[in-house]
């Protein structure tokens, strides 16, 4: 399944459509990480496959959609605040983004 804006499968979709490039899967109301885009925002802050996204911009993503909505917000200021939970480990990060 193509995600976008996150990340796309899509060969239509350019990498600089992408706000953060990844894959993300959800169950349970957690959002995973599935892949992440190689020289994508997501790569270059460190992010890596089996994160679990807790916060962006201090919510919890609710769903795919509502975490696609957080992150076209944090667009407009050109940095996402993001918080991952990692083998336990709650981790911060703040990606930088390029502006639509």
């Amino acid at each position: 399944r193509a995600v976008h804006p996150l990340g796309s499968t899509s060969a239509s979709q350019s990498r600089r459509d992408w706000i953060l490039g990844v894959r993300v899967s959800s169950a349970n109301q957690l959002m995973q990480i599935t892949h992440v885009y190689p020289d994508s925002p997501a790569a270059r802050v460190g992010l890596r496959v089996g994160d679990e996204t807790r916060l962006i911009e201090r919510q919890s993503p609710r769903s795919h959609e509502h975490l696609v909505k957080l992150l076209e917000s944090a667009r407009q200021d050109g940095v996402a605040t993001l918080q991952v939970l990692r083998q336990g480990s709650v981790i911060p990060f703040a990606v930088p983004l390029a502006k639509p």
